[in-house]
């Protein structure tokens, strides 16, 4: 199995186990997205998506504060990495145009 995909895998199922209502599987496979997630290898590969399904759990189990929490961390994760991009357009359309990076924003902001 490849590793970097975890997150990715997981997200999803979490995803689609809150679209199914199933808030307690939901949360397990957002648990294991996000414990999948290392520091020390590539995490592009799902990482926005780990995130906001574990806030979008938290959103479900009556938590806004806690999604919040989530999402703006990880929002502030996307901006970091956002910085090193050229040209700068690239890193605008990092942050705006991909979908579960705006769901996080949304979320961070209250929004979600």
């Amino acid at each position: 199995t490849n590793t970097s995909l975890v997150p990715l895998l997981f997200g999803t199922l979490a995803l689609v186990e809150l679209a199914r209502a199933r808030v307690d599987r939901a949360r397990e496979a957002a648990e294991r997205a996000v414990s999948a997630l290392s520091s020390d290898g590539p995490t592009e590969a799902g990482e926005g998506l780990a995130r906001l399904a574990l806030a979008r759990v938290e959103l479900a189990e009556g938590r806004p504060g806690r999604a919040r929490d989530v999402a703006a961390r990880a929002w502030g994760a996307l901006e970091a990495r956002a910085t090193r991009f050229r040209p700068r357009s690239l890193a605008k359309s990092f942050l705006e145009r991909v979908p579960d990076h705006r769901a996080l924003r949304a979320i961070a902001g209250g929004r979600g």
